[in-house]
């Protein structure tokens, strides 16, 4: 099986959230399950193309390619490096809508052409999969960035025979965030107004790329089996749980594993003391480290350390209900 892994940040090439440690880490993960996987991801200003060698490859033609939005031809370059045991990853380069700071906005907010951004994004995807000569059998897409490929490969790529059989799989990484744009995006992204409607693109008089992915992929899936469960109620569902209901039967949760060569104590350079199995003193001494750095006087208390956003979505409206009567024990608390 031939898969295409995209995603709009991956480890070690650009990172803001969990997402780019999924998109990194799975591709190792298939190819030891004898999976062919390759990547493809936007080219952003600061992914260091010594650092990880990007480079023309041989194998790309044409080099540059043109991807139809608005009506008329925006140019792309596609470049290429490698993660992993030679995993190849494939990079879209486009000054206009990645040459800048910020993946996805600045100090200011979320970059109000995002939707051009990543509609560009996803044609360019499948023009640039002409121009690697790799056709997938599964596109694995990942949150909103993607969400309109599969859009794409049931319209406007239906009879394409390089892209009308290629199966699409969606992964809710976290559904609160949607990619919500004004319809006027539907004319950039070269997609028929008459699927801004209720069942299709259309999500209280926005055009919801999620929406898409969800609406138009082959097959979804979420982070664990309860959060699966936990989107097709209106309590979770961010307004999409009856979207997901209709797809229920499409709906798979398989919980994120672990890449043990990342996260891996006997081997981690940024802890105090590496350990293993047989060794866990080290993991004492690590504690001690870490309650010497902000001066907590006890050593043998239990330590509890919590690492995420603040945000609901991380529990942390349990953790606040909870905190009084978790103070008055004897016990530490580090939050990260």
């Amino acid at each position: 099986m031939k898969v295409l892994i995209v995603a709009s940040e991956v480890v070690p090439f650009a990172k803001t959230g969990g997402l780019a440690d999924v998109a990194g880490a799975l591709p190792k993960a298939l190819e030891s399950m004898g999976v062919e996987a390759r990547i493809m991801m936007p080219r952003y200003k600061i992914i260091d193309e010594e650092k990880f060698g990007l480079k023309p490859s041989s194998r790309l033609s044409p080099l540059f390619f043109d991807v139809p939005c608005a009506g008329k031809k925006e140019r792309a370059i596609l470049k290429s490096s490698s993660t992993g045991k030679n995993i190849p990853v494939y990079f879209i380069e486009n000054k206009k809508y990645f040459n800048r700071d910020g993946l996805y906005g600045d100090t200011k907010g979320d970059y109000p052409d995002n939707g051009e951004r990543f509609s560009f994004f996803c044609r360019a995807v499948l023009e640039g999969l002409k121009a690697v000569f790799f056709k997938p059998d599964v596109i694995h897409c990942n949150d909103w960035q993607t969400g309109l490929i599969p859009v794409y490969i049931k319209t406007l790529y239906r009879d394409d025979p390089d892209i009308r059989n290629i199966k699409t799989l969606y992964t809710i990484h976290n559904l609160a965030y949607q990619g919500l744009f004004n319809p006027e995006i539907m004319d950039f992204a070269g997609l028929d107004r008459a699927l801004f409607n209720y069942h299709q693109l259309e999500f209280y008089g926005k055009v919801n790329f999620a929406k898409g992915g969800l609406v138009f992929s082959d097959a979804l899936n979420t982070v664990s089996e309860k959060y699966a469960k936990e989107i097709q109620t209106p309590e979770f569902g961010c307004g999409l749980d009856g979207a997901l209901r209709e797809r229920t039967k499409d709906l798979y949760g398989i919980i994120n594993g672990i890449d043990y060569e990342e996260w891996n104590p006997s081997t981690d350079k940024y802890i105090a003391e590496k350990y293993d199995s047989e060794t866990l003193e080290g993991k004492n001494i690590n504690k001690q480290k870490l309650q010497g750095a902000f001066g907590l006087p006890k050593l043998d208390v239990p330590l509890i350390g919590f690492i995420g956003r603040l945000a609901d979505q991380k529990g942390l409206d349990i953790l606040a209900s909870a905190f009084p009567e978790l103070v008055k024990q004897d016990l530490q608390f580090v939050l990260l």
